[in-house]
């Protein structure tokens, strides 16, 4: 989410010690009265003390404050993650919300104890009086304009007066007159923590949108905040006054009485802020906190500047850290770096297609800053002064520090108290006089050891050592151990165990730890694991066993997790594996148990004894499959995109033996899935063209599943499958037309390589029989009628597989697909349907496309079948026209380059595009016509002898009866 301006702000209060210290410091055990704990869960101070102890303590990388987003309140307002507010608003909203919770429990108020400061507003009579009107104002923050070049000129402009004179004058209460007054405001308190916000935001109220100034503003690393304090500005004025009076030249005055303005500034001397003297007095801050916003007023990214300054201790005392939300990394910061990331302003840049420059601006610039006073004692307010004595004559005498020599005269004593005062705060800024405690509450604290206990139980455990330590230890049971000669050879139930141990190890670690790990870890050697499993459950039936309890733990929800619920695809494929091998395993197992029961049951003449035997693993894998089957009625359904590996198992389960066939069907897994492709009782299509794309392992299902059964009904032996009548309805019932439109789509979509045995189907329900060839054809001729064009090649191949079927039926399913048929009917079960010779006509004038890989398919097919090439021959007068009309598109000026990738059967295009393998269908066609005339020539020229032949006959036969 937007939360950058959060974690600019909370990384800046954290990385300041007496913030965060002092907020770690308060006890979670204040009670209220009544017993109850007043820092609760949900307040805002627990919240962010727990920021802080993260911080503080935690061994991850970054930690994410979500409860403390739902807390806190901006404007009164819930904040929304996604919402990108302002930093500084932020700020103010926090401080002030804890200030007022530590009020509340009767704390100090830490915020208001660093960075508060007091505004003294001044009012000076300059004509006559003399008298001075000041009033108080507290702050917790500067806000200076961006107008001007640097932090200094700002902070100029910011503590300047103004006359008012004339109309504007002020009236004087205690003059009872109006009289010419400066009104000026400057800092009569400084706090030990000094923030500054930069107005670089403002709004175009004419323009209605939000602005940002990104204007060039300097400010220096080390500022003296002297020169704007009332203390200050009362120094200078005097040094002013004192100028003037020993100037006999009129220069540079405080007011200016000769203008006439209502309100006029203050001039000030050159000796004044600008150019203090060197005998001034400083009050230095040091820059220790940046705030930069980078972007526009209404989209940008907050990220911070902050200087370590927990590390006094060290050498190493000018140390800057750049945080940018998770990341921290250590910078330089010189005045270089400082003005090109933090200034503004405008900048230039080499153009990539010449010499020339162009002006840029940087976007990115500071936005807050953060100052620490270099020496707090000066902050301190003076001591009271002393008691007079009444007596003027009375001598002051010396005081001695006891067991001391040292003589200190009261007018020092000012001087001490301020060394006394700043060797306090140093004493509390150094580790002398600090006394190990635990700095974060116990609530706090026990919530940050315990997550890092569990970051270090994950870093541990999600690690390739881990692993690989693992996989080694799983594997033990098949390595060749040198055995020492002192220990006995292990003996085979304890080999059996160690088989069943190393599987429990293996499974528990795959689906609980390596499964669910990231995939860089997993990738790797997961054919490693998938192997040591396969020789596992191969090795050891017990094995097997192991795996069908883990999954039966959960009824079916074991198999839902890992083959539809799981959002990651080669984890689904990784479980669907493991599952074949183990099945594969499982009917090893049963084979081999079969085989000894029955060496173990054969009579006096060595003849088998028939034993139904139905062990333990034979329960196991029917419950299996019985769940697996259970999930197509409503899980596959809800988990359509993840449902690949799902029947990729059937479908393996399936091709095992014919036994799987037909426990298969006994689970009614034929109807199950015509009802999950086709839907209940909907005419239209269950499925997008998108998700049945995936569809090409269900109908190979489905036409494995039908295959295994008896399709012929005159002949029927006792041990094939008989096809049952709800299997039935699908392909001569009340369902057919669906399943067959089903099929089309299937090829439009679905590369014909995936569909082998759903032809095999459709070319047996075909041969000899006329009634299912006609449904089928008139569907097909339907889907070629309806599809795109580009789509026509695969449904042409789909329909050369029926059509080249070679039995007695083979001219007339050529005559349905060419010459349609004209009986009369309605609905699906309607025989009229027009053939491919009345599609060519239809599609020339509107579809060329259509019409050329319709006459293209009718020339590949004569070359692949002597009966077609027949039939084709014998009516070339209903398709010679489409001939015709290729060799007249093909006669065109336009001719075809090579450099052109262009297809017929694959371009986005109606019109026909005129390409090599359409001349070399042209040529083709050519030849059979050809062919075709040449033959009906000959016939016709016998025909004609013979009828000549018989004309003389009855000649001759009339001249005798004329002469009779």
């Amino acid at each position: 989410g937007a939360t950058c301006y959060m974690n600019s702000i909370l990384q800046q209060l954290y990385m300041l010690p007496q913030i965060s210290e002092h907020i770690l410091s308060v006890p979670d055990d204040l009670d209220n009265g009544n017993g109850t704990n007043k820092t609760g869960d949900s307040s805002l101070f627990y919240q962010l003390q727990q920021v802080f102890g993260h911080l503080m303590e935690s061994k991850m990388q970054y930690y994410s404050p979500e409860s403390l987003w739902k807390v806190f309140r901006l404007w009164g307002q819930e904040i929304n993650v996604r919402e990108q507010q302002d930093a500084f608003d932020f700020f103010t909203a926090m401080t002030d919300q804890i200030d007022e919770y530590l009020k509340s429990m009767k704390q100090e108020e830490i915020f208001r104890k660093q960075f508060e400061g007091i505004f003294c507003n001044q009012m000076i009579c300059t004509n006559g009086c003399r008298h001075r009107y000041e009033g108080e104002e507290r702050f917790m923050a500067l806000n200076l304009a961006v107008k001007v070049d640097s932090l200094n000129e700002s902070l100029n402009q910011f503590v300047k007066g103004e006359v008012l004179d004339g109309n504007n004058a002020y009236f004087c209460a205690k003059c009872q007159a109006k009289r010419t007054t400066i009104k000026r405001l400057c800092i009569k308190k400084l706090p030990p923590l000094l923030c500054i916000q930069m107005k670089r935001f403002g709004f175009d109220w004419e323009n209605n949108r939000a602005l940002k100034f990104d204007d060039y503003f300097k400010f220096p690393l080390v500022l003296n905040m002297e020169p704007y304090t009332l203390d200050g500005v009362n120094k200078r004025e005097s040094f002013v006054e004192h100028d003037d009076l020993s100037d006999s030249t009129n220069n540079d005055t405080l007011i200016n009485s000769a203008t006439t303005s209502d309100s006029k500034s203050i001039p000030r001397s050159s000796s004044s802020l600008n150019n203090p003297s060197t005998n001034m007095p400083t009050i230095n801050y040091e820059l220790i906190g940046i705030v930069i916003h980078s972007g526009q007023a209404n989209a940008g990214h907050y990220y911070s500047f902050i200087k370590d300054i927990r590390r006094r201790q060290s050498n190493n005392t000018n140390q800057w850290y750049r945080f940018n939300d998770t990341s921290v990394e250590e910078i330089h910061l010189t005045e270089q770096m400082l003005e090109e990331e933090c200034f503004g302003g405008t900048f230039r840049v080499q153009k990539d297609n010449n010499n020339s420059t162009e002006e840029r601006t940087r976007f990115w610039n500071a936005y807050m800053l953060i100052y620490q006073c270099i020496e707090p004692s000066k902050l301190l307010p003076p001591p009271p002064p002393l008691p007079i004595s009444s007596s003027p004559n009375t001598t002051r005498s010396t005081r001695h520090l006891p067991g001391t020599a040292v003589r200190i005269n009261r007018s020092n004593q000012r001087d001490s108290l301020s060394q006394l005062a700043d060797l306090v705060v140093r004493s509390e800024n150094s580790d002398l006089f600090k006394i190990e405690k635990p700095l974060i509450p116990s609530r706090v604290l026990a919530c940050v050891k315990d997550e890092n206990l569990e970051f270090l139980k994950n870093r541990d455990t999600y690690c390739d050592d881990y692993f690989q330590f693992i996989y080694k230890l799983t594997k033990i049971c098949f390595d060749d151990i040198n055995i020492p000669y002192d220990m006995e050879i292990i003996e085979t139930d304890n080999d059996e165990t160690s088989y069943e141990l190393c599987t429990k190890l293996a499974l528990n670690f795959l689906f609980n730890t390596h499964l669910r790990t990231h995939r860089r870890l997993r990738k790797d050697n997961l054919q490693q694991w998938i192997q040591l499993l396969a020789r596992l459950f191969t090795k050891n039936s017990t094995s097997c066993t192991i795996f069908y309890d883990l999954i039966f733990e959960k009824n079916d929800y074991g198999l839902k997790l890992y083959l539809l619920d799981c959002p990651i695809d080669d984890i689904r494929n990784i479980f669907e594996q493991i599952c074949e091998n183990v099945l594969q395993a499982t009917y090893f197992h049963i084979l081999e148990k079969n085989q000894q029961i029955q060496e173990t049951n054969l009579n006096d003449n060595h003849e088998t004894l028939i034993i139904n035997i139905d062990n333990n693993l034979s329960l196991l894998i029917k419950k299996f499959i019985e769940q697996l089957i259970n999930l197509l009625d409503k899980s596959v359904v809800e988990q359509i995109k993840h449902s690949q590996a799902y029947f990729q198992l059937i479908y393996s389960y399936m091709k095992m033996n014919k036994n799987s066939i037909n426990y298969l069907l006994k689970l009614n897994t034929f109807t199950r899935l015509m009802n999950f492709l086709l839907g209940e009782n909907i005419d239209t299509r269950r499925w997008n063209s998108g998700q049945a794309k995936e569809f090409g392992i269900i109908h190979e299902i489905i036409a494995t599943l039908t295959l295994a059964c008896n399709l012929n009904k005159d002949t029927f032996n006792e041990q094939d499958i008989q096809l049952k009548n709800q299997m039935e309805i699908y392909f001569y019932g009340k369902w057919s037309n669906r399943y067959l439109k089903e099929i089309c789509y299937a090829f439009q979509e679905i590369s014909s390589s995936q569909l082998i045995c759903t032809v095999q189907l459709m070319e047996i329900l075909a041969s000899n029989n006329q009634s299912f060839s006609e449904q089928l054809i008139r569907i097909v001729l339907q889907s070629i009628a309806q599809a795109h064009t580009n789509d026509l090649k695969s449904i042409f191949k789909f329909l050369s597989y029926i059509l080249l079927i070679e039995d007695s039926l083979q001219i007339k399913r050529l005559q349905l697909a060419f010459e349609g048929i004209n009986e009369s009917g309605s609905g699906d079960n309607c025989q009229h349907f027009t053939g491919l010779y009345s599609l060519i006509r239809t599609s020339i004038e509107s579809e060329q496309r259509r019409a050329y890989q319709t006459v293209k398919f009718l020339i590949n097919l004569s070359n692949r079948n002597s009966s077609c090439k027949d039939y084709f021959s014998s009516t070339a007068m209903q398709w010679e026209f489409a001939i015709n009309w290729l060799k007249q598109q093909m006669q065109t000026s336009w001719q075809w380059s090579p450099a052109q990738n262009v297809s017929n059967e694959d371009t986005d295009t109606r019109s026909f595009q005129r390409t090599r393998s359409a001349q070399f269908t042209l040529e083709q066609a050519q030849s059979l016509l050809q062919q075709t005339t040449t033959s009906n020539n000959d016939t016709s020229t016998n025909e004609l002898m013979e009828l000549n032949d018989t004309q003389s006959q009855s000649s001759s036969q009339s001249t005798l009866v004329g002469i009779d």
